[in-house]
């Protein structure tokens, strides 16, 4: 059976789904994964936190856990479409989600540490996890966009199992127009564009990425 894959994206995402996620689901993923797409409406810019970013976010945690609490598989993986996938990544992923109920990437740095990425993660279905996703969109902060809720969510006595993905599962921090790529020195399996804001520099950097071989 295969592992759905849920997505979510609004229009302004459109181009990133197009010319980097879909295709590389398609030559990687789409052997072992089941692709659910979600295409919201548009309710912000589409650029990190400006207005209505958290309305956008929250609507995307309410499809989610619309998903999670009738799906009959026994995981999935949710994926942001600022994303290339370099491989199939299931074997790894049934690999670092043993003895754990959540795998999350890691977006922690320096002033933020312990923040763990709700743009990309794999997620064992059973009581506890499909608990945790329901009591966070009840009980969610309006204020705080969705990552920012799941990280508070997860630190409230919940009884989930979690921890970050490896470093494979990898994500380029803090990149601005005119700064060098920096690209890593060991195999990844993935790459996340997400720190950076705005979708045109989501799309500079997905389309350095595609360029190399780092797998």
């Amino acid at each position: 059976m295969k592992i759905p894959l849920f997505t979510y994206y609004s229009p302004s995402h459109e181009a990133l789904f197009e010319r980097f996620f879909y295709p590389s689901y398609l030559e990687h993923l789409s052997g072992d994964f089941d692709l659910t797409v979600v295409k919201g409406d548009q309710l912000c810019s589409g650029s990190y936190k400006q207005t209505n970013w958290n309305l956008q976010m929250r609507e995307r945690a309410i499809y989610l856990n619309e998903f999670i609490q009738t799906t009959q598989s026994k995981y999935f993986l949710f994926s942001d479409v600022d994303i290339l996938f370099y491989k199939n990544v299931k074997d790894e992923l049934l690999e670092e989600i043993k003895g754990f109920d959540l795998i999350m990437q890691d977006d922690s740095f320096e002033q933020m540490p312990n923040n763990l990425c709700a743009g990309f993660y794999f997620c064992r279905i059973n009581k506890t996890t499909r608990a945790f996703f329901k009591r966070m969109t009840r009980e969610y902060f309006d204020e705080l966009d969705d990552q920012q809720n799941f990280n508070l969510h997860l630190v409230r006595g919940n009884k989930i199992r979690y921890k970050p993905f490896s470093r494979r599962f990898y994500n380029l921090r803090f990149w601005h127009p005119g700064n060098e790529i920096r690209y890593p020195d060991f195999p990844i399996v993935m790459y996340h564009a997400n720190f950076t804001v705005g979708i045109v520099n989501k799309l500079y950097l997905l389309e350095n990425f595609k360029k190399i071989q780092i797998s």
